[in-house]
């Protein structure tokens, strides 16, 4: 096993790690970073001899984490193969809020990322964007066993409005002749049926993975040896 330590993220945040990357490489430190779509198209074996050379891999996060992601994907299959890796997860707390500016500098409010070529006025009204929302007033209006709809009040009077649902999983599926795995359902809300591919909620302390195989079975009545993270969608 190697004795650096690796940065590994998709799209973006492969931005950050190489810009991380080069600072501490003039601080004298050296760490890999990985872009986790050139693991081609991702092939389990491939991401286990990756985190069988370092002793320490940080996965970096665009959004939440410990919600499914890339850090869930890497703790799975550490745990699994029995590594002895040490994976550290940075990203979002789970704290949804209203706010309007460029990805870079939404991750500056968290501590993520850098926007330097901002003045310090600049930095303090867009740190203040989100000020006026009263989050501990929040409260649920309305409430299913599914999901709830929650009223955050804003300091001049106004009510704005969020979802807050369960965690749920969709597989893009298709069989050994190449084609696509969809259900036929009715949709009440639509009041017609529709295709869709088979989806449903993640049971508490079930991991995506494991939950996306089991819809695909009690959907199509089809079994799948493994499932490949593709991304995630965030309703908003």
């Amino acid at each position: 096993m190697g004795s650096a330590c690796c940065l590994i993220g998709i799209e973006y945040p492969v931005q950050v790690a190489l810009r991380a990357a080069e600072q501490l490489a003039s601080e004298g430190q050296s760490v890999g970073v990985v872009d986790f779509f050139g693991l081609k198209t991702f092939a389990p074996e491939a991401l286990v001899e990756l985190l069988t050379q370092y002793h320490r891999v940080v996965s970096i996060e665009e959004a939440f984490v410990g919600k499914g992601g890339l850090d869930w994907l890497l703790l799975y299959f550490a745990n699994q193969r029995g590594l002895s890796v040490r994976i550290k997860p940075l990203g979002l707390a789970e704290n949804y809020k209203f706010e309007i500016a460029r990805r870079d500098e939404l991750h500056e409010q968290r501590g993520l990322g850098a926007f330097p070529n901002l003045s310090s006025r600049q930095r303090i009204v867009m740190q203040s964007r989100d000020g006026g929302f009263l989050y501990d007033q929040k409260e649920a209006v309305f409430s299913t066993p599914r999901f709830s709809l929650k009223k955050i009040p804003y300091k001049d009077g106004r009510d704005f409005y969020a979802i807050d649902g369960e965690d749920t999983v969709a597989a893009l599926t298709r069989d050994r002749e190449g084609r696509f795995l969809l259900v036929r359902q009715f949709r009440p809300a639509m009041g017609s049926y529709t295709l869709e591919m088979p989806a449903g909620g993640v049971d508490p302390g079930e991991i995506p993975e494991v939950a996306v195989l089991r819809e695909l079975e009690e959907e199509t009545g089809y079994r799948a040896n493994e499932a490949v993270f593709l991304g995630r969608l965030f309703l908003f």
